[in-house]
């Protein structure tokens, strides 16, 4: 039986096949996949090796070298930055160098040695350029960041980025013919293979941010899209320039399995060796971990073992809900006007409010008899998103003291007495917090609250016996003040900051994180810090500022058991003394409270509560023998005083005169100095003078209280 010659049939099926659209364009899409598969991580390699060459040239020491294609790769060292522009241009520059260099070797190579090498080219001039600008522009974390940071103008940076961008697009443009895409292919192959190559990539992000998170993600995808959006979409109008290199390029003449092998070997060869090479270094590189959930911690201080019946927070939270928005702004100066600042209109509107609000205030009033407040705080990206905000309560303190005044008003002073103490015991429960924030709140409630009291006290309508009342209640409150801010609460919100700005190296240290840095530094505090304060937190490690944390708030709970006059009288120099104790730690400085205000906030949180029970005591002396005393001991030896108020700017008691009919009380205020009653705030050093708490300082078109009987 005669053989039949199949070689023709065989060798049309074969030609058959690799004329097919669709057959090229899945051997132009896996070539393009592996090619730029093996860009990235050449890419990576480049760029932390422009960084090591860069670190070796200035007499660095460097520790290891990261290279994590799933990650964050890096060169570790610890040595002080000489030249850090040098350093921090090196990646981009060097890389990108780097690239062009394998590019121009590789270029009259075979056709999958040819790819590689220009893809690589093309990858490192897109992906070095376009991170540069990229992190100029959102102070992202990377080298542009540092670069901004040292003083590099932005618009360099952005120069640079744009160069070594356009470097990649032309070259990206040159290179289309290797991946079989030819100047007579129509716009629907050349569509079909962008389309293709896209969604080749689709796999690689996915894994990547499973892998390294957004980081990797990003470098990924920038890799990924600008190369196959380069190659592809610059195709459409480069025919000209094609032809004029197609004699150095066999790219046209089509592409063979063999080669689409080759260079996806080349690829997964790559990605294997760093990952395997480098994947022991590549766990070991430090990240922030906040392994530590202060949340905890916190529930525990706040409620520090105590029975939930006895929590007034819920009663506050009731008496939130039921409260009806005001008819307009309340505030202290209302309240002293009140009613002669008001039109009659305006206060039929505040008085229908009051009557609107009686469930509310009710609600209130019970919190306030609950002996202790504290909250339960819930886990938050970190300690400062769960950090109380008390303004919730300006309003219902604000209503009853405006309801306090409008009784004294009719002459009802034990009710506007028995308002006051709501509030005091308000004051109270948000001083006795274990948050700044509220605390400053108790301290602002407390000062407004004996404001109001003394208002009312200068009705002259209340009794002896009222007045006896009063003072035994007042002095209850006094008993129970904290006798400084607790910080407990806020040296954990601070410790939570640090492991989320720190990485952890498992070891209890770690470096800065410029990403993280970067984020508080402009959502987490009211200033963003400047590029100096960052530079200098940079060089700081994480045990030296936990530790220097520690030992700051250990100093400020020492120094704020000590009164103004006392840091004042010893000449102690508060700011030198926590220098010392932060090791001048820039990260400790903005981190800390601002124990100035906190040292004489609550001196005056003291002071006050204490100038207006003796304001009652000379009140109920004069109601007894019609006349005030000579000076403010005859209250203590005849029983009006358990104690006199102590000024914390002398050392001494009030200074106390008698002065006709009525009688002066005052502070020396901040200023150390007796300047005879002249009235100011707190005898501001700037200003001078003394904080009078008695008589009652008024603007002249004030009108005293003028009881409704």
């Amino acid at each position: 039986m005669a053989e039949q010659d199949n070689t023709g049939e065989l060798g049309g099926i074969a030609t058959a096949r690799a004329a097919d659209p669709m057959h090229r364009v899945l051997k132009s899409s896996l070539l393009l996949f592996g090619a730029v598969l093996f860009a990235y991580c050449a890419c990576i390699v480049l760029h932390e090796l422009g960084h090591a060459a860069a670190m070796w040239a200035t007499g660095m020491n460097i520790q290891r070298i990261v290279v994590d294609p799933f990650g964050r790769s890096g060169c570790v060292t610890r040595s002080p930055l000489v030249w850090p522009t040098v350093l921090f241009w090196s990646g981009a520059v060097l890389g990108t160098l780097g690239g062009l260099v394998l590019a121009a070797l590789a270029w009259r190579r075979r056709q999958s040695v040819a790819i590689l090498g220009i893809m690589t080219g093309v990858v490192c001039c897109a992906d070095n350029g376009l991170n540069l600008i990229y992190d100029a522009a959102t102070r992202a974390g990377g080298d542009a960041t540092w670069l901004v940071l040292y003083g590099t103008p932005r618009a360099v940076i952005f120069a640079a980025g744009s160069v070594m961008l356009g470097a990649g697009i032309l070259l990206g443009c040159i290179s289309v013919p290797l991946i079989g895409i030819r100047p007579e292919d129509g716009v629907k192959a050349r569509a079909a293979v962008f389309a293709a190559g896209i969604l080749s990539w689709a796999g690689i992000p996915a894994v990547a941010w499973a892998l390294g998170g957004g980081a990797a993600f990003r470098h990924w995808a920038v890799s990924a899209g600008v190369a196959v959006a380069i190659v592809l979409c610059a195709s459409a109008g480069t025919k000209l320039l094609q032809s004029r290199w197609r004699r150095n390029m066999d790219g046209a003449k089509g592409i063979e399995w063999t080669k689409v092998g080759v260079v996806n070997t080349g690829g997964f060869g790559l990605l294997l060796l760093l990952v395997v090479l480098g994947g022991r270094s590549s766990f070991e590189v430090e990240k922030v971990n906040q392994s530590v959930d202060y949340i905890p911690q916190l529930n525990e201080l706040a409620r520090a073992g105590r029975p939930e019946h006895l929590n007034a927070a819920p009663y506050y939270d009731r008496a939130v809900e039921l409260c009806i928005e005001p008819p307009g702004r309340i505030n202290l100066d209302m309240i002293k006007e009140w009613p002669a600042g008001l039109s009659a209109g305006q206060r039929g509107l505040w008085e229908e409010w009051l009557q609107s609000n009686v469930a509310a205030l009710s609600q209130f009033e019970l919190g306030t008899r609950c002996p202790c407040y504290w909250r339960e705080y819930e886990t938050g990206p970190t300690l400062l998103a769960v950090s109380p905000s008390p303004a919730v309560f300006h309003v219902m303190i604000l209503g009853v003291l405006l309801r306090a005044r409008a009784s004294a008003m009719a002459g009802r002073i034990g009710d506007a007495m028995d308002d006051i103490i709501v509030c005091h015991r308000c004051g109270l429960h948000m001083s006795s917090s274990i948050f700044e924030m509220e605390q400053w709140e108790g301290i602002s409630i407390s000062s407004v609250v004996c404001r109001v009291a003394l208002l009312v006290l200068d009705s002259d309508t209340a009794d002896t016996v009222l007045l006896e009342e009063f003072q035994r209640r007042l002095e209850q409150v006094a008993r129970k003040q904290p006798a400084s801010f607790d910080l407990r609460g806020e040296k954990l919100v601070r410790l939570d900051i640090i492991q989320g700005i720190f990485t952890d190296d498992k070891r209890g240290d770690g470096r800065l994180d410029m990403r993280a840095m970067l984020k508080f530094s402009a959502g987490f505090t009211e200033y963003p810090l400047s590029n100096d304060v960052i530079l200098q937190c940079a060089k700081r490690r994480r045990r030296e500022t936990t530790e220097g944390m520690e030992r700051a708030f250990q100093y400020i709970s020492d120094v704020l058991k000590r009164t103004p006059w006392e840091l004042e009288k010893k000449d102690i120099f508060i700011s030198e003394g926590m220098a010392e104790v932060a090791d001048n730690n820039p990260l400790i400085f903005t981190l800390i409270p601002n124990f100035y205000m906190m040292i004489h906030g609550q001196a005056r949180y003291r002071t006050e509560l204490r100038a207006l029970i003796a304001v009652v005591a000379l009140l109920r002396y004069k109601a007894d023998y019609d006349q005030f005393p000579s000076e403010l001991t005859m209250l203590a030896r005849q029983g009006y005083l358990k104690e006199l108020p102590i000024d914390p700017y002398s050392g001494r008691p009030l200074v106390y005169r008698r002065s006709g009919d009525d009688f002066i009380l005052y502070s020396f205020g901040a200023d150390f100095d007796d300047d005879g009653g002249t009235p100011s705030y707190w005898g501001k050093p700037d200003k001078g003078g003394d904080q009078v708490f008695w008589p009652l300082q008024r603007p002249p078109h004030e009108p005293r209280i003028e009881t409704e009987q």
